[in-house]
């Protein structure tokens, strides 16, 4: 005895039934509605490349042409922008260098320099007012980049005084 299923084919075997009509007139009907809806989509699409291309032909024609603008420099304009150039390109390494105090009893809090005015405003914290004007004192003494030294602020606040300081960097 065999386990295998036994296959017969037989000719002219039985009808579809009326469920599989239906199945298959439903496919039918579902391709021609989606056909038909996609060719109304394409239809769209062409109509607003159209739309498209008409308003990209027309737009060259509705914005002015703008005429460059002149390369021409003045020598004052020349001078200035030279200027700044050679600020901007200092020594900023040997600048922070000079600003950091050598010893740790002032802590710096903010630097702000202005490169085209070469102007320096440094805010910072010390144990008291002596340590603070010491470290204005310094700066001045280095005296290599920076002059005009200014303190110009100190203030005790959270155990300590802050102190601002002003400089200018020397060319």
């Amino acid at each position: 005895m065999s386990l295998l299923p036994r296959i017969e084919w037989r000719l002219g075997a039985q009808r579809p039934g009326a469920l599989a009509c239906a199945l298959l007139a439903c496919v039918v009907l579902t391709i021609g509605v989606l056909a038909y809806a996609r060719s109304g989509v394409d239809a769209r699409l062409q109509h607003r490349e159209r739309q498209l291309d008409k308003a990209m032909q027309r737009r060259p024609a509705a914005t002015p042409r703008r005429a460059p603008p002149s390369e021409q420099r003045s020598a004052t304009q020349v001078r200035q922008l030279q200027s700044q150039i050679a600020l901007l390109n200092r020594d900023w390494v040997k600048l922070l260098q000079e600003i950091v105090p050598a010893k740790g009893a002032v802590r710096l809090l903010g630097v702000d320099v202005n490169a085209t005015t070469a102007a320096i405003r440094i805010t910072g914290h010390a144990g008291d007012s002596a340590e603070a004007n010491a470290y204005a004192e310094a700066l001045q003494a280095r005296g290599h980049g920076l002059h005009d030294v200014r303190l110009l602020l100190l203030e005790r606040k959270n155990g300590g005084i802050h102190f601002e300081v002003s400089a200018r960097w020397a060319q």
